[in-house]
């Protein structure tokens, strides 16, 4: 059984953030960050980048997986990552 991952939605950042790099350089910087806002690294990938998983103390509720935006076109530092069985 696999999984689908499809990335549409940008989870903009702070305008402070915006003018800070939102971007990781690393997956360890994101691994970091993401674990900071309540989620773990899972062993899937969403276009090449890690998707972490939120957990009970994720500080955005309603957001189950998010994947670094490895481009940041609108800013932002996260998408969401919708996962449907294969």
């Amino acid at each position: 059984m696999g999984f689908a991952f499809s990335s549409f939605f940008i989870i903009l950042p702070t305008i402070q953030q915006a003018q800070a790099r939102p971007y990781f350089a690393t997956t360890t910087q994101a691994t970091a960050k993401a674990k900071q806002l309540g989620y773990k690294k899972i062993n899937e990938c969403s276009n090449g980048q890690p998707v972490y998983q939120a957990t009970k103390s994720a500080v955005v509720r309603g957001l189950s997986y998010i994947t670094p935006d490895v481009d940041s076109h609108n800013g932002g530092a996260w998408k969401l990552v919708l996962m449907k069985k294969t």
